[in-house]
């Protein structure tokens, strides 16, 4: 009986050090990432982040920290790519009763290429379920972070501006070719910039982490800013 009631007085003990050792914190704040301007929006975004962390002081002034939270994030992309119009559009223009073949080799002959040249910028909006780990070094009120997160994607939107140009369309009247206005009616555009809000994940990782560093300040016990 007296070694039930020994091990129960240390399971007291450890609990009451750990208990001083060990809290929990709410944080919440921005993220704000710098963008290149382009027609999808300013110069900068801001995302909300909130986590709530365990902290637990290993020694004096230094603690371990691991959160569970939420991140709204930005990622910006671009990407170019190349479309033969006359091999898009082959089925339909011979169905119309157009020589394809001819044209091409008319033009090619000529060194001129029917291409449109497409270039898209894009900027997803990401919000990342995200789990953080790190180390604090607390100097009087003053506290260095050092360590690292990973995040799990739980929803994203895309927002993207495409940039059309056929280069041959505009030096080249399609009407001298074909006087029926046919080729105009199944081709683009020479030039055009279109706008568009798509939900596909294409490119976007499932998973990311990263390092993080900071630095914070204690304004009274209860209350520290960090960046």
């Amino acid at each position: 009986m007296k070694y039930i009631i020994s091990f129960l007085g240390l399971i007291l003990i450890c609990n009451s050090l750990i208990a001083q050792k060990f809290s929990i914190e709410p944080n919440v704040g921005i993220n704000i990432m710098p963008f290149p301007e382009t027609g999808t929006g300013v110069n900068h975004k801001i995302g909300f982040a909130g986590t709530v962390s365990g902290k637990y002081e290993i020694l004096d002034n230094l603690t371990v920290n691991l959160g569970i939270g939420v991140s709204d994030r930005r990622l910006q992309y671009q990407f170019s790519d190349t479309i033969s119009l006359l091999d898009s559009y082959r089925t339909l223009l011979q169905t119309a009763g157009v020589d394809v073949d001819e044209i091409d080799s008319t033009l090619q002959a000529n060194g001129l290429y029917l291409n449109q040249f497409n270039k898209t910028y894009g900027v997803a909006n990401l919000l990342h379920f995200e789990i953080p780990i790190s180390a604090t070094y607390e100097w009087k009120s003053i506290q260095f972070t050092a360590g690292g997160y990973v995040g799990f994607r739980i929803k994203s939107t895309k927002i993207e501006e495409v940039t059309s140009n056929v280069p041959l369309l505009q030096t080249v009247d399609l009407n001298t070719l074909d006087t029926t206005g046919t080729l105009s009616f199944f081709f683009p555009p020479a030039y055009k910039v279109s706008s568009s809000v798509i939900s596909n994940e294409d490119n976007l990782d499932k998973i990311i982490y990263g390092i993080r560093l900071g630095v914070g300040y204690t304004y009274d016990s209860h209350l520290s800013f960090n960046a």
